[in-house]
């Protein structure tokens, strides 16, 4: 067995030069966090920008805000404690990770805790985070990966070398990242080609996120090439083979090519059947293609895998409706709702669908939530007015109206109900002229054609 030491530098933000996408993407993001300065998400994401660029005190400051707004935001928390660790606040770090060992996240925490150890050259203590991050996570390909590097610093290529194969065999596409970077030649281990991929790995496998975004942006620009370079740094960073055959699925449907986007998007399913992410990417092209029923089985897989989560019961109770299960979707709408009462969106399907079966005072109450809740539109104006006048309440439905038409004067529906609302308080000229307005807006319709001989009457 050949054991060599050999020490390099851990460089957390890599070696690669940044392109100015990532300041698109920068810009992006500070624009969002104008509008929305309480979402966690977005202060998350700001913080990784400033990490990879080496700002970590910036970083930090992120990472705090984030956590401060959701305290349960797991991935912040780490990205703080990384970026703590490069401040030289290893202790405060490592707190944060050992906090994180009692929870679902432990495989994470062992990852955390492998890092510092190998910040601090202590290669034997990082390798046993690592096994027993294996242990803990043996579909996961970033333990073997990161071990092969603790082994290779503690000088024992040999078992450098099986752990790097096992990494190829959790995640094949490592094999193509080893190859362009020479790292085995001659069935050997290349020690300096070794030394240079180790010092430009990014230690803090949430950067993934970053190279995603920015692969994104490259995609949208149809710069192609440079977009699956981002994506195999986000394989390098965190080699999940749900996320990387997604990203390769984006890709393709930029390029129109629909048929090898959703061969892709079946790979990540079955790469990893519980990847939550995975589901709904599929889901939704199977969605966007009119195939309702296979959306909704991978929704329902979604749903089973995670049943808190209340944006995939929301878009299954969308496909519900689409397929005429409305008892079904009204209940996904209700169990998003309990989980959180905040999602205005949610909560005007859900109006919406017991308007449509015909539950008036039950949907006139939802929408009377949702348009307290902040949310406003001519439709949902039309159909609180609409639920008014059918109970009788016809000077409050004349006030939707009228709100509708002033939030947006182009709505025809909103002349045409408006309309019928003087109609039924006997205002026949009030009528004439709502409808007046409602035909200059409109298309021809059946619609139409009772406006018409309303007018005549």
């Amino acid at each position: 067995m050949d054991k060599k030491s050999h020490d390099v530098d851990v460089m957390p933000g890599g070696l690669r030069v940044v392109l100015d996408i990532m300041n698109e993407v920068e810009r992006v993001i500070t624009e969002e966090l104008e509008m929305h300065p309480r979402f966690p998400d977005l202060h998350n994401r700001l913080g990784l920008i400033r990490f990879k660029q080496g700002k970590f005190d910036a970083a930090r400051v992120c990472f705090e805000t984030a956590v401060r707004i959701n305290r349960t935001y797991s991935v912040a928390r780490f990205n703080l404690g990384y970026a703590l660790a490069e401040l030289g606040r290893g202790v405060e770090a490592e707190s944060l990770f050992v906090e994180a060992l009692g929870e679902d996240t432990r495989p994470q925490a062992l990852g955390a805790l492998a890092c510092l150890r190998m910040k601090e050259k202590k290669y034997d203590e990082a390798a046993a985070h690592l096994r027993d991050g294996a242990a803990a996570s043996p579909r996961s390909a970033l333990f073997p990966h990161n071990l092969g590097i603790a082994y290779f610093l503690l000088g024992d290529r040999d078992a450098a070398m099986a752990r790097l194969a096992e990494a190829v065999r959790l995640c094949p596409p490592y094999g193509e990242v080893f190859a362009e970077f020479g790292l085995i030649q001659d069935g050997r281990l290349c020690t300096e080609a070794f030394r240079e991929y180790i010092g430009g790995h990014e230690f803090n496998p949430f950067l993934h996120e970053l190279h995603d975004q920015m692969g994104h942006a490259y995609a949208a620009n149809g710069l192609f090439a440079q977009a699956e370079g981002e994506y195999r740094l986000s394989l390098r960073a965190m080699p999940s083979l749900a996320n990387y055959y997604g990203n390769l699925a984006l890709i393709e449907s930029a390029q129109d090519k629909e048929d090898e986007s959703l061969a892709h998007l079946r790979k990540a399913v079955e790469a990893e059947p519980d990847s939550v992410k995975a589901c709904v990417s599929l889901g939704f092209e199977y969605s966007a293609r009119g195939m309702a029923q296979e959306a909704a089985e991978q929704f329902e897989a979604a749903r089973a895998l995670k049943p808190g989560y209340p944006d995939v019961r929301y878009n299954l109770s969308l496909l519900y409706l689409e397929m005429g299960r409305q008892d079904e979707a009204l209940e996904e709408l209700r169990v998003a709702l309990k989980v959180n009462p905040g999602y205005l969106v949610a909560r005007n399907s859900l109006a919406f669908a017991l308007f449509k079966k015909g539950d008036l005072d039950a949907a006139l109450d939802e929408y009377r939530k949702v348009v307290a809740g902040g949310l406003c539109s001519s439709d949902i104006l039309v159909n609180m007015g609409i639920i008014l006048r059918e109970k009788g309440a016809l000077d409050k439905a004349v006030e939707c109206f009228d709100k509708a038409v002033s939030l947006n004067p182009g709505y025809a529906p909103a002349y045409y109900q408006l309309g019928l609302a003087y109609q039924a308080k006997g205002q026949k000229e009030k009528a004439r002229r709502a409808w007046k307005a409602y035909m200059d807006r409109a298309q021809e319709d059946a619609e139409m054609q009772d406006v018409r001989k309303n007018m005549t009457e």
